[in-house]
């Protein structure tokens, strides 16, 4: 049963009511509800709060699902570039406008919109929470060396498809490998066995041996998104909808750190911290908790699970169409169906830690216990204060901390009634520790009891 206490005026008023402003002077009340919004969904992704069922059906012979985009989807992507330039427009004390700009000279409509959209490709970069399925064609390259789209930022998964309808998964490898163990590769075209990203180019690939016959790659890769314009309607973000606050401190910090009138150390400094700490969350949170297909429940694993397990099949993408046995997750939206559903449409029901439902009219209900309201009332009010900065935004820090402080607790209380340790309910996280991917390769916890609620 849904919480039927308090609604979002009500919540608007004591905040108000906290920050001594009832008449709404200093602080907006669309303001206001834009920190509650926020701070709601921050305590949704540090404390895993709200768990719900989705459900969608398969499409027939398609393996790959972007959970944002399914029909019935709960974790949709649906933050606006407009919504963050205003949010930062409320914080840096300029007019918040919904087009053109009306502030003051030490900022501009174009500065807040390029360290929106670098922070946001560098979010996607450094999480690689969003995956993307493609393919593309890939001719005979005399080099082997083939060309992707200028949105790939980083490449997870390769497969070669060629034109019989063979699927071979391809290893990711280095040319030092390649020359100890498959010498004359660069000049022996052969059946695609393997690709390198560490000689070519920005935004190709070395495909080894160097292909014999022309074919397709299927692609999941970490894309860039698209280009934002906030004075212009607002654009859909592309970060999931609870971290879309990661992107939004990022970019103030670019904005604070400007040399002349905008530069503010401090809060610069505070942001940069919030930005990493969100980034880590996004490194280690996962979407399912469990699944079940056709109303049978399967045990959730990553993509290299799925392709390297041997009580997977090897090249499980040849497997014929059929009912869908196994679930693979990848980054926090895509999934893979191993064998890939034939024409009969199956059930794919999904728990998973949804997008936080933000209260929007005043009368919807604010979906927090009691015992969580008056932290998320001081979270807010610790976002409303950054606007005054100085000693009136440092007194407000321990209502951040506070908030942490509760994140913590709950995911403790989450893993006291799971049977499952964290790292075998993420499976996720295997992206990061069986393939390498920087130099070391585990995500920074954010804090030994903050993990995503797992």
């Amino acid at each position: 049963m849904p919480y039927t206490a308090p609604s979002l005026v009500q919540l608007v008023n004591v905040l108000a009511a906290r920050l001594q402003d009832p008449t709404f002077v200093f602080w907006t009340k669309p303001e206001l509800i834009v920190y509650i919004q926020e701070s709601l969904r921050t305590w949704n992704i540090m404390a895993a709060w709200y768990r719900d069922r989705m459900v969608f059906n398969t499409t027939s012979a398609t393996p790959f699902y972007d959970l944002g985009s399914v029909s019935g989807s709960l974790i949709p992507r649906t933050v606006t570039d407009q919504s963050l330039f205003q949010a930062i427009e409320s914080h840096l004390l300029e007019p918040v406008t919904p087009g053109t700009w009306t502030g003051s000279e030490q900022f501009n409509a174009q500065d807040l919109t390029t360290a929106l959209q670098q922070r946001r490709d560098q979010f996607l970069l450094e999480t690689g929470c969003v995956l993307t399925h493609s393919t593309t064609s890939t001719g005979l390259p005399a080099t082997g060396r083939i060309g992707l789209s200028t949105s790939v930022i980083d490449v997870r998964r390769m497969a070669f498809f060629d034109a019989s309808g063979l699927f071979t998964l391809l290893w990711r490898v280095d040319e030092n490998q390649l020359f100890a163990y498959s010498q004359g590769w660069s000049n022996n075209p052969g059946p695609v066995q393997a690709y390198s990203v560490v000689a070519t180019p920005p935004v190709a690939v070395q495909l080894a041996p160097i292909p014999s016959v022309s074919g397709t790659l299927d692609l999941v890769t970490v894309n860039s998104g698209v280009a934002l314009n906030p004075t212009g309607g607002g654009t859909v973000l592309g970060v999931p909808d609870d971290l879309a606050w990661v992107v939004k401190w990022g970019a103030l910090c670019d904005l604070l750190t400007k040399d002349g009138p905008p530069s503010d150390p401090f809060r610069a400094k505070y942001c940069e911290a919030r930005w990493r700490e969100g980034v880590e969350l996004a490194r280690l949170t996962a979407t399912i908790m469990f699944a079940y297909l056709d109303g049978v429940q399967v045990s959730p694993v990553s993509f290299f699970d799925l392709d390297c397990d041997p009580s997977h099949a090897t090249n499980w993408q040849n497997d014929g169409p059929g009912t869908p046995g196994t679930l693979a997750m990848g980054g926090m939206n895509l999934i893979a169906l191993d064998p890939p559903p034939n024409s009969s449409p199956h059930s794919v029901q999904l728990d998973v830690l949804r997008n936080f439902p933000v209260p929007v009219a005043d009368s919807d209900i604010v979906q927090v216990g009691q015992e969580q309201l008056d932290v998320i009332t001081d979270y807010s009010e610790h976002l409303a204060s950054f606007k005054m900065s100085g000693a009136e935004f440092m007194a407000t820090m321990p209502s951040y901390q506070r908030m942490v402080r509760l994140a913590k607790q709950q995911n403790l209380r989450w893993r006291a009634v799971s049977k499952q340790s964290g790292d075998n309910m993420n499976k996720s996280k295997r992206d990061f520790s069986e393939v390498r991917r920087r130099d070391r390769p585990e995500p920074e916890p954010v804090g030994s009891e903050m993990e995503g609620g797992v």
